[in-house]
């Protein structure tokens, strides 16, 4: 920019630079035709088109506009330079976003009556088919009033303004305009958008006025507006604790932070006359205690001790007659006992009906902190809580028909509660992050039905094992601990009906994979070991291994690779485990492979795309990849997958719709990805079948403030009808 000017267009004396930013600058300037100082919106030449194309709707925006609450615009035009200026209302203040820092929050009254005054100038904007796009702290500034001694509210910034009769083409369609911390949800997806848009922005103002945090913020923008199209905001009242919020202005600005456009406060009139009603009903509850307080003030100290006396002897006959009456009560009450027990001559049992299970589970869930699970192939299986201790244990003996028991992260268990399970009939029992001591193990041998034991334990050792191997019904182990060795695959090879293994222990080695030979055994999995490089050649000596994973080994050579393509193992899972494009190549060699599993794939389109010398279908699984782009994706178009898990991954709309392409697809699963929402799920869908003249199943679970839910079907089908006119 060149150098500041005396003046502007030879009328407007510059005075000083009162802000600046990558634009251009505002600058103080004095007016001497109107005798009055001014604000002076300066932009850059560089891209002259657009800038000034866009401070001329700011300008034709503003000046449309003569309201109190929004800042006038008197003139537009360029300098000799060429560079696009703006003349506006000078506001001597501060803006609300300073106010907010200063203050750190603001009190109710004082925020509502800043509330009101953005309303107003917000529905005239709207009523003039304006909506301005950019509504936030920063965009409004406080000016001394000292008439009404107070401030008043005056709205800035029509710089992305949308009007309806001016043309778009300023921004593509695609374009995302605003601020990614007041961004609506249809705004952050560069959909069209209404007044409604606004009213999303000004409930993240009112929320961050009133708390001093903006109600969703991520660790970037694509994230922060990713949180606004998919994640439910707090509410004010959990964010401050102990702050005396109004119910109806906690529920006002969660209504105006909806997802749904129509879920909101339709206007800005509608917010600012409930805003009005809740600072009346304010007022009446000050005014009722002030008044409360008065009328105590007044009370005559002879009366009130008079009062006091009269209180006391009204407490002590009270006690007196409440002790006669119990007294008689009790006595009563003895003789009626001893006249039942002198006729109960006959003494006949009382007859006891056996609740169903059902009946006892329902009454547990109501009463005791545990809850119930449905177990695959039908059965419920019953979790109790982290505080549960050993004799709650006993609770298991009430249901018979149990299949199954989890004690997750049941810190307080010792163990000997375990006895209370010995006559049940699970076939299951999983404990993780337990501090059972390995001799309560015992009690789990009388149960014969035990067919799966999953136990993580910092105290689980080899002699654990050797307890648990005692029941020779077991057919899968998973167990954990830093303590377990070799040994203990030893002897789980004992067990004869053993077909499932997983160990978890830095002292497990290569030797594991030669003591485990029983003819069963059909799925292995070595986490976090230290096993070599070609571990993968010992397994594939074992003729029945179908399922292999390994996990956390520093390095998986070439020949382990192929000997397990060799051997026809139908699925491998590597976790942090490093790859290469030769590695790829190596495990698409394998004919038999039906499933691929990357946990926390770091993400190579290139190594995917060696994935296509299978020709075969199969399923893969890329949970928890977090580095998911355009490439990676194009790359998996190309394979001949039929179920793809991209689950807790980085996965957005445009690229699960880019999925459709996808021609052999049958199922997907995008569970807890926090970049997916509705139209992604809707357009994709639409897509595949367009394509493809099928159905695609698409697995997602969201938050539910996702837009769009799947139990709003209304709205989908409103979506989806628009989509399909455009």
């Amino acid at each position: 920019m060149s150098p500041l000017p005396e003046t502007i267009a030879d009328r407007y004396v510059v005075k000083e630079v009162i802000g600046s930013g990558g634009m251009g600058q505002v600058l103080r300037a004095h007016d001497p035709h109107l005798a009055i100082d001014v604000a002076i919106k300066l932009l850059h030449k560089n891209d002259i088109d657009t800038t000034a194309a866009r401070l001329q709707r700011e300008a034709v925006a503003a000046g449309k506009l003569n309201h109190k609450n929004i800042a006038r615009v008197y003139n537009f035009g360029q300098t000799a330079d060429g560079e696009p200026y703006m003349v506006m209302e000078f506001v001597q203040g501060v803006t609300l976003a300073d106010l907010i820092k200063k203050e750190s929050h603001l009190s109710v009254n004082k925020a509502i009556e800043i509330f009101i005054q953005i309303c107003s100038g917000l529905q005239l904007a709207h009523a003039n088919n304006i909506v301005h796009r950019d509504l936030k702290p920063s965009n409004i500034m406080l000016a001394d009033n000292p008439d009404k001694g107070g401030q008043e509210a005056k709205i800035l910034d029509f710089g992305v303004a949308k009007l309806d009769q001016v043309s778009q083409k300023l921004t593509s369609t695609s374009a995302i305009i605003g601020s990614p911390l007041y961004m609506s949800p249809e705004q952050a997806s560069a959909l069209d958008i209404d007044l409604r848009s606004d009213i999303y922005s000004l409930g993240c103002l009112m929320f961050e006025t009133l708390t001093g945090i903006v109600p969703l913020k991520g660790k970037n923008a694509l994230e922060t507006i990713s949180l606004h199209r998919g994640k439910a905001p707090p509410l004010i009242s959990d964010v401050i604790e102990h702050a005396e919020f109004p119910e109806r202005l906690v529920d006002l600005i969660n209504r105006c932070l909806a997802k749904l456009p129509e879920q909101r406060p339709q206007t800005a009139n509608e917010i600012s006359n409930e805003l009005k009603s809740i600072q009346e009903e304010m007022a009446q509850k000050v005014t009722s205690r002030s008044r409360l307080s008065t009328e105590h003030s007044y009370i005559p100290k002879t009366t009130l001790k008079q009062l006091l006396l009269v209180l006391g002897i009204v407490l002590l006959l009270g006690l007196m007659i409440f002790y006669f009456v119990k007294l008689g009560f009790d006595r009563q009450n003895d003789i009626r006992v001893d006249n039942e027990k002198k006729t109960d001559i006959s003494h006949k049992p009382a007859i006891h009906v056996p609740k169903s299970d059902g009946e006892k589970i329902r009454e547990t869930v109501e009463t005791r902190p545990t809850q119930f699970y449905d177990i695959a192939g039908g059965g419920k299986g019953i979790a109790f809580q982290k505080f549960v201790i050993d004799f709650e244990l006993k609770k298991v003996e009430e249901f018979p028909s149990l299949r199954g028991v989890t004690l997750k992260d049941c810190m307080l268990l010792k163990g000997n509660g375990l006895k209370y399970l010995s006559n049940s009939k699970i076939d299951q029992i999983y404990m993780e992050h337990s501090k059972i001591q390995e001799e309560n193990l015992k009690y789990l041998l009388p149960i014969k039905t035990l067919k799966f034991v999953y136990l993580s334990s910092t105290s689980l050792t080899d002699k654990g094992v050797e307890i648990l191997a005692k029941n020779k019904n077991l057919e899968q182990l998973k167990l954990s601990s830093e303590l377990l060795t070799d040994h203990a695959a030893q002897l789980i090879s004992s067990l004869p009906s053993i077909g499932k293994v997983e160990l978890e222990s830095k002292q497990i080695t290569d030797k594991t994979a030669d003591h485990l030979q029983s003819k069963k055994l059909w799925s292995l999995s070595l986490l976090n070991t230290s096993v070599s490089e070609n571990v993968g050649i010992k397994i594939a000596r074992m003729p029945t291994v179908k399922e292999v994973v390994l996990s956390g080994t520093n390095k998986l050579s070439l020949a382990s690779l192929q000997a397990l393509s060799d051997s026809g193992i139908q699925y491998l899972g590597l976790s942090g485990v490093p790859l290469s494009r030769e590695h790829f190549e190596m495990i698409a060699r394998n004919k038999s492979l039906t499933q691929l599993t990357f946990l926390a794939y770091p993400g190579c389109s290139k190594d995917i795309e060696a994935l296509c010398a299978i020709k075969h279908p199969f399923e893969i699984s890329l949970r928890r990849s977090k580095n998911i782009d355009d490439k990676l994706i194009d790359a998996i178009t190309k394979l001949q997958v039929v179920n793809l898990n991209l689950e807790e991954s980085n996965l957005t709309d445009k690229q699960l719709i880019k999925l459709a392409k996808t021609k052999s697809l049958q199922s997907v699963t995008v569970r807890d990805c926090p970049f997916i929402t509705v139209y992604g799920e809707e357009g994709f869908h639409r897509f595949f079948k367009l394509m493809w003249k099928r159905d695609c199943k698409l697995v997602v679970r969201m938050n539910p403030s996702v837009i769009g839910l799947t139990e709003q079907l209304r709205p989908v089908e409103e979506y989806r009808e628009n989509e399909q006119k455009k």
